[in-house]
């Protein structure tokens, strides 16, 4: 990616750099450090083996750890890490010992692989599903 393709994704809305490390893809530190300089984005990972990478993500200046990570290993990384999370409403246990100002409403919806559409009254169930002590600003 060209720094002139960041900008022209910054203006059109995006806001960070995703890796899919639970389905083969690799963490690009480069990458990672080059957008948030450019453009300020954070980086979003996605990975349920985060210990293994705890070293790597240490060099990222924002970072955030999508829902399957918290697993009881992947949360302590996220602590450590200051680490943003974005949390599903199935999971509210995993959510203790973050900082809720940390805590961001995660959905598949609307997913490739979902068997139906978001739907805006979805947001709706994320502080019944969850202590809404630990949620951060969920759009009613």
């Amino acid at each position: 990616m060209t720094d002139d393709e960041i900008r022209e994704l910054d203006a059109a809305g995006v806001r960070a750099v995703r890796f899919n490390l639970r389905r083969g893809g690799a963490l690009d530190i480069d990458l990672a450090l080059r957008v948030h300089d450019l453009a300020g984005w954070h980086t979003e990972v996605y990975a349920t083996d985060l210990p293994e990478h705890e070293h790597a993500l240490r060099a990222l200046p924002r970072l955030c750890v999508d829902h399957l990570g918290m697993n009881p290993p992947g949360l302590a990384v996220a602590v450590r890490l200051g680490a943003m999370v974005k949390a599903t409403p199935r999971h509210p246990a995993d959510l203790a010992g973050l900082e809720p100002a940390k805590v961001l409403f995660g959905t598949d919806l609307p997913g490739t692989r979902s068997p139906r559409r978001f739907e805006p009254g979805d947001l709706r169930t994320a502080p019944v599903a969850a202590d809404a002590r630990a949620w951060y600003r969920v759009p009613a």
